[in-house]
């Protein structure tokens, strides 16, 4: 089972939950509570966010402003 986090845009990945757990879960109001009570505490789980990729690197060399010297 795979729960994501809008709010921390983060993605967990559990364990062995049985699909009577999931049903549980899915019919459950607030969720984030659920997972808390009983399936946190009971089944293995660890992060899987995925990482945002670094942004690419221009390649292009800064001009210098006009009558700007190099140091």
């Amino acid at each position: 089972m795979h729960a994501a986090y809008r709010e921390k845009l983060r993605v967990y990945k559990y364990k062995a939950v049985p699909p009577q757990e999931f049903r549980n879960l899915v019919s459950a109001e607030p969720k984030g509570t659920y997972i808390n009570r009983f399936i946190n505490p009971v089944y293995e789980y660890e992060e899987v966010t995925p990482q945002k990729p670094k942004p690419a690197r221009s390649k292009r060399k800064r001009k210098r402003a006009r009558g700007a010297r190099r140091s």
